[in-house]
């Protein structure tokens, strides 16, 4: 009942990555993303309007993840610097679930057990008029995309990502992508990540600028 009325938002900066996409790809720009490009905050529904806006001038197979490709720290504003600070992946981690919300609060976060080597980093399914494929993947994609390019994570090996919606013709660039195994169908948009990968530690920890974040 609590998520059949949840009307979330996006921090403007993700209205500035669809840009940024945009213009890399030479597509017209609507008046909603010109829009969108000076406010602080705009409305989930909005956001899902403008990635359909973006799919039906590219019609790609995995635009989500062709987007998050063009992320930037500013894309995602000051949770991006807050774990850019922390001295070890699991404190980065720690503080992005903690704030998280602040770039995108469509779906709610969660973490769970997986094996005694893994753990999900679930989004809960929202109602069907919020969701659809592109706004699952965009989120797990910029996560990992910010994991690998900006706290250096491209020695982990992810262990698996689960979509909700219906398999595509194209797994490949999935895969290809995310460099793990890529399932559809499942029960929630997830993430399952390496417990050990917790201790790694980050070159640019500084504990007195995160304190001052």
């Amino acid at each position: 009942q609590l998520l059949k009325d949840y009307v979330g938002s996006v921090y403007g900066g993700l209205g500035q990555l669809l840009l940024a996409y945009a213009e890399a790809n030479h597509l017209n720009i609507s008046e909603k993303l010109r829009q969108v490009q000076t406010q602080e905050r705009f409305d989930f529904n909005l956001w899902r309007e403008l990635l359909d806006d973006i799919q039906t001038q590219v019609q790609s197979p995995a635009l989500g993840v062709e987007i998050a490709k063009h992320l930037q720290p500013k894309h995602i504003g000051i949770i991006a610097y807050i774990a850019q600070s922390c001295d070890t992946m699991g404190e980065a981690l720690t503080r992005y679930f903690d704030f998280h919300r602040l770039v995108y609060d469509g779906s709610p976060l969660k973490v769970e057990p997986f094996d005694d080597d893994n753990i999900i980093i679930r989004w809960d399914t929202l109602p069907s008029h919020l969701t659809t494929q592109i706004t699952d993947e965009i989120a797990i994609a910029i996560m990992v995309q910010f994991l690998r390019h900006f706290l250096s994570l491209n020695h982990t090996k992810i262990h698996q990502i689960n979509f909700t919606h219906e398999k595509p013709s194209n797994v490949a660039i999935y895969e290809d992508f995310f460099q793990c195994p890529v399932l559809f169908k499942q029960a929630n948009p997830e993430l399952v990540f390496p417990l050990q990968a917790l201790s790694t530690p980050l070159n640019q920890g500084d504990q007195t600028l995160q304190k001052l974040l």
